[in-house]
């Protein structure tokens, strides 16, 4: 299966994505799956669940929970997880679901978003977020780290607006969900894909501005 782990929709405040066009757009560039990781809310998940219903479509719901410390990827979870508390409360939660913890991002030197940075090391995620689209320099530390730790490692695109769905995606030896996850937390995936274009990161803050001064 390929997937595509972190993505945003309109649900979340910087998002500019239908969940209907997201899934459309992922069967459209071979996707076999995306997780919906909205910032803090699972808001967007009844509506996933009756698109992904609809078109046949796989859809992992999640969230993009932010802690004191940096972001932490929530995935197939059911109730929402409180943002800006500790990083071994966070996980706690998403574990007491029987969800999935992935460090998101952790050197992030672009865009605003914040990682967790080394922290992942001292944490029990179930895996770290080593090729984010939309991060650069940092995607390189993570990936060292991860493979000097034994930590396993997934990729996402980040994707805030329709084109950079299925820029990076994880690839992994199962025939749906469960299986999926499973072997995230075995460490059995390979990474694909390339960084986010510049059009498409002038296209977002465009959006943003326009969102933001009601133009």
């Amino acid at each position: 299966m390929k997937i595509d782990f972190h993505t945003h929709t309109i649900y979340s405040s910087d998002g500019f994505i239908e969940i209907k066009d997201a899934i459309l757009r992922a069967k459209q560039v071979g996707l076999d799956c995306i997780a919906i990781t909205d910032h803090n809310t699972i808001k967007g998940h009844t509506l996933a669940k009756q698109m992904s219903k609809k078109y046949n479509f796989p859809v992992i719901l999640g969230c993009e929970v932010k802690t004191i410390s940096g972001d932490i990827l929530a995935l197939d979870i059911s109730e929402p997880i409180k943002p800006k508390r500790t990083i071994l409360e966070t996980i706690d939660s998403i574990h007491d679901q029987g969800g999935i913890a992935i460090a998101a991002h952790p050197y992030s030197f672009f865009m605003y978003h914040r990682g967790v940075g080394r922290k992942f090391i001292d944490y029990k995620f179930d895996a770290v977020e080593v090729f984010n689209a939309r991060t650069f320099i940092g995607n390189g530390i993570t990936q060292n780290l991860a493979v000097k730790h034994n930590i396993s490692k997934v990729a996402g695109s980040d994707a805030h607006t329709l084109s950079e769905i299925g820029n990076v995606y994880t690839s992994v030896k199962a025939d749906n969900i469960s299986g999926a996850l499973k072997e995230v937390r075995r460490g059995n995936t390979k990474l694909f894909g390339k960084n986010i274009t510049t059009r498409s990161i002038i296209r977002w803050y465009s959006l943003r501005l326009k969102k933001l001064f009601d133009i």
